[in-house]
């Protein structure tokens, strides 16, 4: 193939792309009026829902369809399919389309409220779905479209630039495009991540009864995450065992006992950078982990096979191992700051789990390995 023809190829692979991001422009824009006209204005005029109500459902919805007008508008008039430009400037509103999708959990639990508890809400909602203009799509259907369009911008920013020479008159607005946008969407996604890890923990916090109502069980951390939570027999340090359930985070690990299908009493907590895990014999059982929290005690896992505790050994092996290095990369940073040298060897003395060795820590049920 001559250089001429691979360029006619790419020419007519980047006309398609374009047809396809004007059209699902305009049809992006007709769902977007379909949702105003048959959800937010009957239920403005007839009161159905407070003014605070529809924010919440819809936040800035109405802003956002002449921002997207204004973009069919100049895509429709970019000279020789030059798209770059507008796609460029419709960048510099991609705060509005944060508001919007950062508000989207929210909204759709919201809805799921009101179809449950508000009857007008409900009724309004199948009227609208039975509509030919609705295209049997019901309202969540409707609330996800704006954060499905902004995602895809980024996808079709790439295929455009993946087939435009690099001479093209498009190519650098496109790359500042694909800039702006693609950080926006990458922080909106950052974000709905971390909404939803914040309601998850929520979650749990809720399942979990405390010891006494004046030491609530805290669980709630900007950047903790649940890794896995399972079944498992615990010994406490009167050697005796129940039946327990763990709820393991990046940072934290949580010992409950079940009081039923979905509640759990809390029994302790245990810092992952003042963990240490080592195997044990115990008495009566085959696959123990002592887990000792440095200076404070010690407690003991039995799992059911060799590989359940194992793999339970090597997960909160990696999380220290994690954690120890971030807390001497700071440690190293902070003598830097003083001016301090950096000892050679610089290790646990430096860590959390220097406080440990100091407290005598009762024995398993049967010798250490």
């Amino acid at each position: 193939m001559t250089d001429a023809e691979k360029r006619a190829k790419q020419e007519k692979s980047r006309g398609m792309v374009v047809n396809e991001l004007i059209q699902t422009e305009r049809d992006y824009i007709r769902d977007l009026k379909v949702m105003v006209k048959n959800y937010v204005v009957p239920l403005r005029e007839r009161e159905i829902l407070s003014a605070a109500q529809i924010t919440g459902l819809f936040s800035n919805i109405e802003l956002l369809i002449p921002v997207n007008e204004e973009l069919m508008r100049q895509l429709k008039e970019a000279d020789k399919g030059c798209v770059g430009k507008p796609l460029l400037n419709m960048g510099h509103y991609m705060k509005m389309y944060s508001a919007y999708c950062n508000n989207q959990a929210d909204a759709m639990q919201l809805m799921a409220t009101l179809l449950e508890e508000n009857e007008p809400f409900k009724e309004l909602c199948h009227e609208a779905f039975g509509k030919r203009e609705c295209r049997m799509l019901d309202l969540g259907s409707f609330l996800v479209k704006p954060m499905q369009r902004v995602c895809k911008y980024p996808l079709l920013l790439r295929e455009l630039i993946k087939n435009t020479p690099e001479d093209h008159p498009d190519f650098d607005d496109l790359q500042s495009a694909m800039k702006i946008i693609g950080g926006a969407v990458t922080a909106i996604n950052e974000f709905k991540r971390e909404q939803e890890n914040s309601h998850k923990l929520l979650e749990i916090q809720e399942l979990i009864e405390p010891i006494t109502k004046e030491e609530p069980v805290d669980i709630l951390a900007p950047s903790r995450r649940l890794l896995e939570q399972a079944d498992v027999t615990y010994v406490n340090s009167k050697f005796k065992k129940h039946r327990a359930h763990y709820f393991l985070f990046n940072d934290l690990l949580v010992v409950t006992r079940a009081k039923s299908a979905e509640r759990y009493k809390f029994i302790l907590k245990v810092p992952i950078n003042e963990a240490l895990v080592n195997n044990v014999n115990v008495e009566g059982e085959t696959w123990s982990l002592e887990i000792i929290h440095a200076g404070c005690g010690k407690v003991w896992f039995c799992f059911e096979d060799e590989e359940q505790r194992d793999l339970f050994k090597q997960r909160i092996g990696e999380l220290v191992e994690e954690h120890l290095k971030a807390h001497m990369a700071e440690y190293s940073k902070e003598l830097e700051r003083s001016g301090q040298a950096i000892p050679r060897g610089l290790g646990m003395d430096a860590s959390p789990l220097s406080r440990y060795s100091a407290k005598p820590l009762p024995r398993p049920p049967v010798s250490s390995r």
